[in-house]
Formats: structure tokens, C-alpha cells, sequence
């Protein structure tokens, strides 16, 4: 049981790591066919909507910062 939820937590920094480099642009081709072997689309997607959040958040944070 222990190593079933270590297994997701791995998976969960595997998505929130692919999305990242993603965002940047920046991947390698078997860094991709990795990824694409190991994750299923709605772990990328969770991932995505998160990472995205949290860029929103960041700019707002930068403009509330800026503006102040």
C-alpha cells in the first residue's frame, strides 16, 4: 500500500515537471516518449490547470506588488 501511494506522489512531480518544461518550451524527444509511456492525459491536464493557476496567481501577485 505504501508504495502505491508513493508511485502517485512520483506521478504527481512527473506531471507537474512535464507541464513546467512544457510552459518553457523546452523538451527533450525522449523526455516526451517517457512521459507519454508513464502518464495518462488527465494527470497532464489536472497538472496543467494547476500550473496555470498558479501563474495567474503569480502575475496578480506581480501587478498587486507593482502597483502598490
Amino acid at each position: 500500500m505504501a508504495e502505491d501511494g508513493q508511485h502517485k506522489t512520483l506521478t504527481g512531480w512527473r506531471a507537474a515537471r512535464t507541464v513546467f518544461w512544457s510552459f518553457l518550451g523546452i523538451r527533450r524527444k525522449s523526455d516526451y516518449q517517457s512521459d507519454v509511456n508513464h502518464l495518462k492525459p488527465a494527470q497532464v491536464i489536472v497538472a496543467g490547470l494547476i500550473g496555470v493557476a498558479i501563474l495567474v496567481g503569480l502575475i496578480l501577485f506581480l501587478v498587486y506588488l507593482v502597483t502598490k
